[in-house]
Formats: structure tokens, sequence, C-alpha cells
């Protein structure tokens, strides 16, 4: 049959060989390009992993900064609160980071009649007694100094809601309160000056910090030249309400006022009559834990 087609021995074999390397090549090379897609599909399968293991692992880091963050965030609530709940916290008004002179407002802007006399409530704490009495005493501008910016913070804020509580009620409240921060050791003259002259008619000094540790005494707010500044920006009649539940504090409060040639005390009837200033948190904390509070009313002559 082969002799037929012309083809010689020797040509079949050659063409025998040729066929055999063809397919020799197609198979090595299909062998090859399967490798090849093997590779690559093994390759994308890694890549696919390590995509999905970059992603866990980002979503744990954000997981964590998360819980960080937030601890972060309680920490800061948990001392903001620790700090919102010291009602005592004693401060030394002479030391120096506290001897800042005040910016003086413009009081015109602040209260609605400058004509009206003023009381003015030392060592303020939270204002929750200057805020009851602003309401009462129409006829009267007061003003709420301490020395603790976070008191004052806490007393704009009861201030604000009373005021928006109002609004919201359809009912018009006087401008007759205003806290300010401030060392009074440091700040009374000039604040006093700054007001209408003649115009503080009250002074109240309720529950200051006692320090009662002797070697702490020379801290306390009230001292001789409190006393003695007191005089010089207060006019005849005027009233000064002396409050705490302290009995040492007290006492030294009572004896500096009263060594005073400027002042007169008032008997303990007269006290009880003309004592009318809303209690403050504090008198009712003591009160409802019968706790004696000492007050008396000292009056400028």
């Amino acid at each position: 049959m082969i002799h037929r087609l012309g083809i010689s021995t020797n040509n079949l074999w050659f063409t025998n060989q040729y066929i055999n390397l063809q397919r020799c090549y197609f198979s090595t090379h299909n062998i090859n390009e399967n490798k090849k897609i093997f590779n690559k599909s093994q390759n994308i399968g890694f890549r696919n992993q390590n995509q999905q293991h970059n992603l866990q692992k980002k979503q744990q880091q954000q997981q964590s900064k998360s819980i960080l963050n937030q601890d972060i965030v309680n920490t800061y609530k948990k001392k903001e609160d620790r700090l919102n709940n010291k009602f005592r916290q004693l401060v030394n008004p002479f030391i120096s980071i506290h001897q800042k002179v005040v910016d003086i407002p413009k009081w015109e802007e602040i209260y609605s009649d400058m004509s009206l006399p003023f009381h003015l409530d030392i060592g303020c704490g939270v204002g929750e007694m200057i805020l009851e009495r602003s309401i009462q005493r129409k006829d009267l501008n007061l003003l709420g100094i301490d020395i603790r910016d976070i008191f004052i913070g806490r007393a704009f804020k009861g201030l604000n809601e009373y005021r928006l509580q109002q609004q919201d009620n359809h009912n018009g409240y006087s401008k007759n309160l205003h806290f300010m921060i401030a060392n009074i050791n440091v700040n009374l003259l000039r604040i006093c000056k700054s007001l209408p002259k003649n115009s503080i008619k009250e002074i109240s000094l309720l529950f200051c910090d006692p320090h009662v540790k002797k070697k702490h005494l020379k801290r306390r707010m009230v001292n001789k030249a409190l006393v003695d500044e007191i005089v010089l920006v207060t006019e005849p009649n005027a009233t000064v309400y002396i409050g705490t539940d302290i009995a040492e504090l007290y006492a030294d409060m009572d004896t500096l006022f009263s060594e005073s040639t400027s002042f007169k005390k008032l008997n303990q009837s007269e006290v009880d009559k003309e004592w009318i200033l809303p209690p403050t948190k504090k008198e009712t904390f003591y009160k409802n834990m019968n706790t004696k509070v000492y007050k008396t009313i000292f009056r400028r002559i």
C-alpha cells in the first residue's frame, strides 16, 4: 500500500518521527500551559488569602482603635464626672496661678437695668442660691464670683436652662444675674470700681473653703485684707451675710468682721428675721444630716 502511494520506507520513518515530535511538542506545550494556569490560579488564591488576611487585620486594628478611643472617652468622662461631683475642692487663692487680673465685661450689655443695687455672692459655687434669688428679687442685680472655673461653668449651665425654660413657656425673664471666674482676693476692688458708685448693697460669704488644718489657715479667702476691701466698696447700711457648717471658720470670720469698726453684728433674733436668702444645696444637705449651720449678719455702719 505504501509502495502504491509512492512513499518510500525511509520517508515514512521520517514522517512518523516528525509526527511524534509534534505530538511531544504539543503535549509538553499543553502541560506547560496547564502549569501556568494552575500557578496563576494558585497565585490568585494566595492573593485573595492575603487580601482577606490584611482585611481581617485592618478590621482588628480598627476595632482595637475604636476600643482604645472609647476607653479614652470613658476615662475623660469619668474625670469630668469626678470633677463635677467635687463640691469641696479646696483652692489656695494666694498661689501664683490664681493671681490673674480679670477683664471687666461691659455691664450694660449684661444687665438690663444698671440703676438697680447689686448683690455680690463671693464664692458662689454652682450658683443655685443666687439664681433662685435673682428670680425672687427682680429689683436686684446679682453677681456670682468663684475662683473655680468648673463651678462657674455649671452655674451658667443652670442659668441658661432656666432662661430656655422661660422662653419655652413664653415667659419673660430679667437680665439681672451674671457669673464671673475671678480670685476675689485679687480682683474685688477692680470689679467693684467698675460697677456704679455706691451700688453694692449686699454681699454673701456662704460655705467658703474652710482649710481647717492649722498650717493651711493662711489660705482662707476671708482674711483681714478682704474685710478691709469690703469696707472700701460698701456704704453704710450695706449687709454682709455669713454662713458655714464649720465652727472654726465661722468663729474666724465672725472675729474678723467684729474687730472692724465699720461693721455691726446683728443679734440672733434680728438674724432670724432678716435672713432672707434662699438655702444653698450645702445648707439643705447639712440640715438634712442634722448638722448645725452657723449664720450671722453684719451691717455696715
